[in-house]
């Protein structure tokens, strides 16, 4: 993260994909999403909104892309589905984000056999389409 605010300075652009991990199917994060998700949506906003403001103090200019979690596998994905995608999305508007819907993307091109080490972190084969569609979406968005 201090790498990133070193870094604001000199580029147009940052992507940020926060959530996959805070998503995890265990008692804890399960508990929160499920019986306190408000809780889970305070820090999330703190967290990203604090990192926006950093950024563009830094760099007023800054184009910041917000992308939602990528498809995972498993009883995971009820978490993503039901408390993380919906309110990664509402905070675009909040904070005047770029959006991209990685979920959508890897759903339809990343299938769980030959792209993901587990149910939740693509392989090689899965962060190789990743980047190839990153790269087309910002070489259209900077044309």
């Amino acid at each position: 993260y201090e790498r990133l605010l070193e870094l604001a300075g000199q580029t147009d652009v940052v992507l940020i994909m926060l959530g996959s991990n805070d998503g995890s199917w265990t008692d804890s994060v399960n508990a929160l999403l499920q019986d306190r998700p408000e809780e889970f949506q305070t820090d999330f906003r703190l967290n990203l909104t604090l990192m926006v403001r950093e950024l563009r103090k830094r760099n007023p200019e800054i184009r910041i892309w917000l992308f939602n979690a990528p498809v995972c596998f498993g009883a995971r994905e009820q978490n993503f589905q039901n408390y993380i995608r919906p309110f990664q999305k509402a905070m675009v508007d909040e904070l005047e984000l770029e959006w991209y819907d990685m979920y959508g993307f890897t759903k339809a091109n990343l299938p769980q056999s030959t792209c993901f080490s587990d149910g939740i972190h693509p392989n090689s084969a899965g962060y190789r389409k990743i980047g190839e569609e990153v790269a087309r979406l910002l070489s259209e968005s900077f044309q």
